[in-house]
């Protein structure tokens, strides 16, 4: 059974992506962001990396996580409540992949939907944005 969390304010209908406040993901060669939604195991990961990139070594390895993977957090826009998906988690450099910008107004006001547990909704500016836990039963296929 895995956990995923409900993310919505306690007055109005504003309710965010459920999950566990975004996704790891894999690039291919293009750059496409390939979502690995068993993000426990890293076995799906290095599978999809070998997939694109082959690897022949550790030190290659090491490179190609740190080059071709990421979390894609849900964001949302404080301004025009645009929800989308961005990797602003600054890197081991200390940079980030994307810009922490919206993508349909051009605001800098930006938060994870992490980031907003606790605080005012930016919908009705009276609630609060609550992280409900939701279990979720995992069925064989």
């Amino acid at each position: 059974m895995t956990q995923n969390s409900v993310f919505k304010c306690d007055k109005c209908e504003l309710e965010l992506p459920t999950g566990m406040g975004g996704y790891q993901y894999v690039e291919d060669m293009d750059q496409n962001r390939i979502r690995c939604d068993n993000s426990e195991d890293d076995i799906e990961i290095k599978q999809i990396l070998s997939e694109y990139w082959g690897f022949s070594d550790y030190h290659d390895w090491k490179h190609l996580l740190e080059e071709h993977t990421g979390f894609n957090s849900y964001c949302v826009c404080l301004d025009c409540l645009n929800i989308f998906e961005a990797d602003i988690s600054k890197n081991i450099d200390g940079f980030m992949k994307d810009e922490r910008v919206c993508p349909e107004c051009g605001s800098l006001e930006i938060s994870t939907e992490l980031e907003l547990v606790g605080s005012q909704c930016p919908a009705c500016q009276k609630g609060k944005i609550e992280k409900v836990q939701k279990k979720i039963l995992s069925v064989p296929l």
